[in-house]
């Protein structure tokens, strides 16, 4: 059937218009291309031979009626060479009736589909390096093997318990105490650093039946966030549970980002709940009072800060992202490490301000170094080839900042 071909491999697509001085239908303009150049031409580019043969596709053809007049757009897909397409192009340019009608038929334009496929080539793969990190497998090397099989094996330990089907560690089974968190990453921190008898209460809000009825049988430590909803999580949890502890992390912290150490000081100096005297209204200043004096050193001297960093780079491992800090601490953007310039120019044009530390699952170059702390960076934290978390203040003289990278173990 005329028209329904395809061609082969289309290079170039020909588009007409046709306007005809009466009624007719898109057949008959498709028709008129077949019957009128029959013979015009040689024989290799006769349309009916070049549709038999592949080398022009199938005649798309669409029509509209005004006034008496009929205006036809035609669109031919073909794989010829400038040379031949010109020639069939200049020919369907001759066709002047359709029938008893008069027309006339102009060449509105010829669009290099090859051309326009390598426009799209360009602009996705300018998104694809933009994003390159997002789709780049994490790189593992040597010396973290034996770390990620040991992470690797304390997350396999996880279980689901009761009917909620709460995350825990196999401890909560076992172990006369158990420890009380907020979510699944809290269960999987603790279980890197060997506490295996935590259990989560989800996010629902309401304090599950399986851990009310677990506190009433084991002794119980309620371990929460050093942030609003840590307290108030700490408020449910006092109201319908038996706790026998209250810990707290450091505060602007969660327990999903701790470090050992962090961990273990919390743990260490949990306060009993006979000490709350149960005046709910005043735990936060209790709270505040007790584990201020745990943590009396300021959040922002460099001993707590680069601690924090560490738990951040810990949280975004193999990631290939980053994360942006404020002064006060607080996450206020991350991102795929493609981004980073994009950051640095809205730092220096004003939309973005107050960038106070960036922990990146990367390993930065000098220049970048430059770039940062010309935008106001005063730490950035990255791990080194050998694993271990290195933080920089860039905000030192030039001629230390360099020297002052600190190892943590």
């Amino acid at each position: 059937m005329r028209g329904t071909g395809r061609a082969a491999f289309t290079k170039y697509v020909l588009k007409f218009k046709m306007t005809v001085n009466g009624f007719v239908e898109r057949n008959d303009v498709i028709g008129a291309i077949f019957g009128q150049l029959e013979g015009i031409l040689p024989p290799e580019l006769d349309p009916q031979n070049l549709l038999n043969t592949g080398r022009i596709g199938r005649i798309e053809v669409s029509v509209t009626h005004r006034e008496g007049k009929t205006y036809a757009e035609i669109s031919i897909p073909c794989s010829l060479n400038k040379v031949e397409a010109a020639i069939l192009a200049a020919a369907i340019e001759t066709i002047d009736k359709i029938g008893p009608a008069q027309a006339e038929t102009k060449l509105e334009s010829i669009d290099n589909i090859l051309e326009e496929r390598r426009r799209i080539i360009v602009e996705r793969a300018s998104k694809i390096l933009t994003s390159w990190y997002a789709y780049e497998k994490p790189r593992i090397s040597p010396e973290k093997i034996p770390r990620l099989v040991e992470e690797h094996l304390k997350k396999s330990r996880i279980i689901a318990y009761g009917p909620e089907k709460l995350p825990a560690g196999l401890g909560v089974l076992k172990s006369d105490e158990i420890i009380i968190v907020e979510g699944r990453a809290d269960v999987i921190n603790l279980l890197k650093h060997g506490f295996d008898n935590a259990i989560a209460v989800g996010g629902s809000g309401e304090i599950p039946k399986s851990v009310i009825d677990l506190s009433k049988k084991k002794t119980t430590t309620a371990f929460v966030d050093g942030d609003r909803a840590g307290l108030l999580l700490l408020k449910s949890l006092l109201q319908v549970a038996d706790i026998d502890y209250v810990a707290v992390a450091p505060r602007g912290k969660e327990v999903e980002e701790l470090t050992f150490k962090e961990i273990k000081k919390a743990l260490d100096n949990r306060l009993p709940t006979d000490k709350l005297a149960l005046d709910i209204d005043k735990l936060e200043y209790i709270l505040e009072q007790y584990f201020g004096r745990v943590y009396e050193v300021g959040v922002k001297e460099a001993e707590n800060i680069e601690e924090m960093l560490e738990a951040k780079l810990d949280k975004i491992l193999g990631s290939k992202r980053f994360i942006v800090l404020n002064s006060k601490l607080e996450e206020i953007f991350s991102g795929v490490l493609g981004l980073i310039d994009t950051l640095i120019e809205s730092a220096t044009s004003g939309e973005l301000d107050d960038i106070y530390a960036i922990i990146m699952d990367a390993h930065p170059t000098e220049a970048l170094i430059d770039k940062l702390k010309g935008i106001g960076v005063v730490y950035v934290a990255y791990r080194g080839d050998d694993g271990k978390a290195i933080i920089l203040n860039l905000q030192e003289s030039s001629d230390t900042s360099r020297h002052t990278e600190k190892s943590l173990d």
